[in-house]
């Protein structure tokens, strides 16, 4: 479980119930590096493990500020091949995404597919001779 929130308030009471459980600050600001540093020190005060900021507030300088200060940082919401790419260039740790499928191919990252039969691994699948019948 994790908690996420545009309210430090919300997080603050949440920390209080179940500190165990981390806790995401998300941001909605815009581009604005100053901005985003200001909210980063804000989230800090209520120990949140992360924050989450629109993908155009991105910035290599953004990415270094949060883990100077101890913090994850994930883009919201990303959706393209390019943005992926980029953005990981720029040092997030990963995405708010509508599109997981797209982030895994991306990144070489391919879900073991499930066998469309009963008794069988995808292994067996994947290694299967294509001349033998179809078993």
């Amino acid at each position: 479980m994790i908690f996420q929130s545009f309210s430090l308030a919300s997080l603050k009471k949440a920390a209080a119930l179940v500190p165990e459980v981390p806790r995401i600050a998300l941001w909605r600001g815009d581009s604005d590096l100053a901005g985003a540093r200001a909210w980063i020190d804000q989230a800090r005060s209520v120990d949140v493990v992360a924050v989450g900021v629109p993908q155009t507030s991105v910035t290599a300088r953004l990415a270094v500020y949060a883990h100077q200060h101890g913090l994850l940082l994930y883009p919201y919401v990303v959706n393209h091949d390019v943005d992926f790419w980029t953005l990981s260039m720029a040092g997030v740790d990963g995405f708010y995404s509508n599109t997981a499928d797209r982030v895994l191919w991306v990144f070489g990252r391919f879900p073991k597919l499930a066998s469309p039969f009963a008794n069988d691994s995808t292994d067996d699948l994947l290694a299967a001779d294509p001349n033998d019948g179809g078993r």
